[in-house]
């Protein structure tokens, strides 16, 4: 998967959300600065920190739909990432 190529698949949908949580984590573990940015202001920290991962998940957004992504999947962060997959059998919210 290329970094312009929005995931296709549940599996890669949850492997991409995947890959940004652990980048979340470790910027916050290793900035504690850009950690209490997150807290106080997440749409903020998110744009600063400009992580490919949202740009991928963004471009699923819009290439799906925002209407079934915001019936499959809980927003996050107000950075169009979601908690479950499109096609998943988690849950819907």
């Amino acid at each position: 998967m290329t970094e312009s190529t929005p995931p296709t698949t549940p599996e890669q949908f949850r492997q991409l959300n995947r890959d940004l949580m652990e980048k979340m984590l470790d910027k916050a573990a290793s900035d504690p600065e850009w950690k209490q940015r997150l807290l106080d202001d997440p749409e903020a920290a998110m744009l600063q920190a400009d992580f490919p991962e949202v740009r991928q998940l963004q471009e699923m957004q819009e290439s799906m739909g925002s209407q079934e992504l915001e019936v499959t999947g809980q927003k996050m962060l107000g950075c169009g990432l979601f908690t479950s997959p499109p096609g998943s059998d988690l849950p819907k919210v």
